[in-house]
């Protein structure tokens, strides 16, 4: 089962939007929303720079994220660390959290 089978384009973008909406409300997140927003995101699949640009601005917000899936959102920890690959990074987001969690050698 594929996350096509879940989620059409708008629903996907909705939930993004709903998740980084209530985050910027200060609302307490349920790990259901998060996860529904994780899988939303990997169904876009960078299709909209605009959301993963959202969510890079908001990363700190989901630095418990804990999952063994290596894709650069399941890492917040890791980027704020300034530890994930920069060269992992999407281009439309790998600047802004360049400038924000990794030191310049």
């Amino acid at each position: 089962m594929s996350d096509s089978d879940f989620f059409s384009v708008d629903e996907a973008k909705s939930i993004v939007g709903n998740i980084l909406a209530a985050v910027d409300r200060g609302d307490t997140l349920e790990s259901s929303e998060i996860v529904a927003m994780m899988a939303a995101l990997e169904y876009l699949n960078g299709r909209f720079p605009e959301l993963d640009i959202a969510y890079a601005h908001r990363i700190t917000h989901f630095e418990k994220i804990n999952t063994p899936d290596w894709k650069w959102q399941y890492r917040p920890w890791l980027i704020m660390q300034g530890a994930f690959p920069l060269d992992e990074l999407p281009d439309h987001v790998r600047d802004i959290l360049q400038k924000q969690f990794y030191q310049e050698t």
